[in-house]
């Protein structure tokens, strides 16, 4: 039993305990908090960071990246991560090109702080940066190596920065040295001061050139403003104007006074320099002391002036110029020269002219160049001669070259004006095709105003209407318009003047002699280059003989026409006819068979079975007739039928006269076409019944219906693996009661195919067939252009 004060005891130890354990809670707590806050503070700092910072484990590994360094490298922190620093941090020697030991190595060796100094880092887009690096190891609170911190900064802006500075400091230093030797060499004054009149510094030539001493100028006891003559100081503000608002003006000459009264005259160019204070720098050439220098500028400037004006008239010429020496050198080009050979001037200056001659020609013209030098004057170059240049790529075109002589200081030259008659031959040549093609038509080509006058006319108008070209030429074209027919004329310029073309207009015209002749009229208006209309062309067929033709076939199909109905109408008629006295014949044989069959002996009951048969056939060759006839004479009622759905039920029919036969049978889908349905059954009825009958000696045959589409047509199909034909014999195919088999091989009446044919001509389509002896045969047939496929 535990005494009451060994109870409060461990109680208040326990509290003790407990007490403790909450206050190392709340350290912890404390230390953790300030842990993620050293953490976020860690990583606001390394992200604001210009250095780059890569921070890696002790085997290298990469464990933090910060956005300088993603940048520099081109690896994001993600895709670095865990990766071996030298995957992604690659630094080497920038003299020797050859990998150096970073601060990764040296501090996992020495375990210390590295500074290396500056290499180039190859980006991870292959690209090169200078930088400074170093590296320290991190430590964990034993002491232990945990990783490595590498800090580098990219130096390339600084070195390009730093090159440049000094280049400008070279190029200061350069110019300084420059200014320095022309403001002492004594050739040129050199004054330098403000805006304002105010003189900095003045040289000892500009000096001498006004007679001051540099005290009496820099003083301001002599203003500067008092040097120039009054009719030149107006000139002279508005100088400082312009230099103040252009920051330079250009070479102007002015006169100064000399200290002694005399004026001294000067070329002066000024400048503003650069700063706030607005000085200005002028340069000044004393004229007087140098007469020769004087003259050489007024002619220089004479002869700048003529040069430019020449210069702008060479650029502005519309042809290739091209100026050489009279010993063939290329002195001078204009730009289109540049533009027809290909050349640049740099190219032909100082070449032999030649060079722009094919290389036929490169022979023989520098004696013509000697020729012209003996001689020289304006003249075009090869009169009657087709000339030809040669461009830089070695193609030739043609030109017309005009030559002209030069007079120079520096001694003859021979002006060459070369222009490219490329489309004008091309003009010439396509006028030349036109006329060959006027003067050869067999039409009667007019040419004629808006008014009707004619202009031209060809041979065949000649030959077609009998007047001579000088008979016709200037007179009016009613000459040749029959008497009541003057206002089909009249309608025609109406339309013409509008700007519209007359086609194939049929009328009647007149011939010299009176006579009349049909024609075909074709109108065109013409216009110029402008597209203003100044004429018309007209084309004139004589249609007499077409005409004629015409009449003739007209009749003669009108004979034909009638001549067929005859014969349908007699066919019909005979075959109608026929009928009953056959039959009469067949019902006789019929009842002499069956009555008196035992009174006849063999050979007597095989003769009456032969009239029985062949009345029989004479019978189908009658109903062939009827048919056939029929064909030739109903009325067509075209409507849109499906061909596949017809020849399926003509297939069905066959197959239920024959069920014994196993024939395979394939028929394209959705075959449409324009025709009569009653003679489309019959067409597919002879076409499909002919492959049946001739497959019906073929174990397993087989039948094709189907089409061919190309863009002109449908053409439609029937195939099979029957009997065929022989070629040679393929134009009997059609033609009744022509038959290339026996009635023994191969029953019919030799109708069925002749029908077909006349089914499908009265459709305005076409039959024809390809086949061989055992191979089968194909029929193919056209039908009405909106015959085909229907999806």
């Amino acid at each position: 039993m535990v005494n009451v004060a060994e109870g409060s005891e461990w109680t208040a130890e326990l509290l003790r305990t407990t007490r403790a354990l909450e206050a190392e809670v709340a350290e912890r707590r404390r230390t953790q908090e300030a842990l993620e806050a050293s953490e976020e503070d860690l990583r606001i700092t390394l992200q604001s960071l210009a250095e780059a910072v890569i921070a890696t484990d002790s085997s290298g590994r990469i464990s933090r990246m910060n956005p300088a360094a993603e940048e520099l490298t081109g690896w994001s922190a993600t895709n670095a991560a865990g990766r071996n620093l030298t995957d992604v941090y690659h630094v080497i020697d920038a003299g020797t090109r050859q990998p150096v030991a970073g601060p990764l190595d040296r501090v996992l060796r020495d375990g210390a702080v590295a500074l290396v100094g500056h290499t180039l880092l190859v980006c991870r887009d292959g690209s090169e940066r200078a930088i400074s690096e170093s590296g320290a190891p991190i430590r964990d609170a034993a002491g232990r190596l945990r990783g490595v911190v590498i800090i580098f900064r990219d130096l390339t802006r600084e070195m390009t920065a730093a090159r440049a500075l000094k280049r400008g400091q070279d190029r200061l230093d350069q110019s300084q040295a420059r200014l320095t030797a022309l403001y002492e060499a004594g050739i040129i004054g050199v004054v330098v001061g403000t805006l304002d009149g105010r003189i900095i510094e003045v040289n000892d030539a500009l000096l001498d050139a006004l007679g001051y001493s540099r005290d009496e100028i820099l003083s301001g006891r002599v203003p500067w403003s008092s040097l120039t003559p009054a009719e030149w100081r107006e000139a002279d503000l508005r100088a400082i104007g312009d230099l103040r608002a252009a920051g330079i003006i250009a070479l102007r000459e002015m006169e100064y006074l000399h200290k002694d009264g005399h004026r001294v005259p000067v070329m002066i160019g000024s400048a503003l320099l650069a700063g706030p204070e607005n000085e200005t720098i002028s340069f000044v050439l004393d004229l007087t002391q140098n007469k020769q220098a004087a003259a050489a500028v007024a002619h220089l400037r004479q002869v700048s002036a003529s040069e430019a004006q020449f210069r702008a008239l060479l650029e502005a010429a519309p042809d290739a110029v091209v100026i050489a020496t009279t010993d063939g050198k290329i002195a001078l080009v204009n730009g289109q020269a540049e533009n027809l050979f290909g050349y640049d001037r740099a190219e032909l200056i100082g070449k032999p002219v030649e060079i722009l001659l094919p290389e036929r020609y490169r022979a023989i013209h520098p004696r013509h160049r000697q020729d012209y030098a003996a001689a020289p004057q304006v003249r075009a170059m090869g009169a009657t001669r087709e000339l030809y240049g040669r461009r830089k790529d070695g193609t030739e075109v043609p030109v017309e070259v005009s030559l002209s002589p030069l007079q120079t200081e520096q001694g003859p030259l021979v002006n060459s004006a070369i222009r490219d008659i490329s489309e004008r031959k091309r003009s010439d040549e396509q006028r030349f095709r036109l006329a060959a093609i006027v003067e050869s038509s067999g039409d009667a080509i007019i040419g004629k105003t808006l008014d009707g006058v004619v202009t031209s006319w060809n041979q065949a108008a000649e030959r077609i209407f009998g007047y001579a070209a000088d008979e016709i030429i200037g007179k009016s074209i009613t000459t040749l318009i029959p008497a009541g027919r003057e206002h089909e004329e009249k309608e025609i310029l109406a339309k013409l003047a509008k700007g519209e073309r007359i086609e194939q207009f049929d009328t009647v015209r007149l011939r010299k002699d009176g006579s009349e002749l049909h024609v075909s009229l074709t109108s065109s208006p013409v216009r110029d280059a402008n597209g203003h209309l100044i004429g018309a062309s007209k084309i004139v067929r004589d249609i007499t003989q077409r005409r004629l033709a015409e009449g003739a076939l007209a009749q003669a199909k009108d004979q034909a026409e009638t001549a067929s109905r005859e014969l349908e109408a007699f066919s019909y008629s005979v075959a109608h006819d026929l009928r009953a006295p056959l039959r009469g014949m067949n019902g006789f044989a019929h009842v002499l068979l069956e009555t008196y069959r035992d009174k006849l002996d063999a050979e007597g009951q095989d003769w009456l079975q032969e009239i029985v048969l062949n009345a029989k056939k004479m019978g189908e060759l009658i109903d062939a007739l009827l048919s056939l006839a029929r064909v030739t004479r109903s009325e067509l009622k075209a409507e849109r039928i499906n061909l596949s759905t017809v020849a399926r039920e003509v297939i069905e029919q066959l197959r239920k006269l024959e069920p014994d036969r196993a024939v395979e049978v394939h028929i394209d889908e959705n075959l449409f076409a324009e025709v009569d349905g009653r003679l489309a059954r019959a067409l597919l009825d002879n076409l499909l019944g002919n492959a049946w009958k001739f497959t019906g000696q073929v174990p397993g045959a087989h039948i094709d219906f189907g089409a061919q589409t190309t863009a002109e047509a449908t053409t439609f199909f029937v195939r099979d693996d029957g009997a065929g034909f022989d070629m040679k014999f393929a134009s009997k195919l059609f033609a009744p009661f022509q038959r290339l088999h026996t009635n023994a091989e191969f029953a019919g009446t030799g109708i069925g195919l002749a029908t077909a044919q006349r089914i499908v001509h009265r459709h305005g389509g076409r039959i024809w067939t390809e086949g061989a002896v055992g191979r089968g045969a194909t029929f193919y047939f056209t039908l009405p252009v909106r015959a085909g496929r229907r999806p």
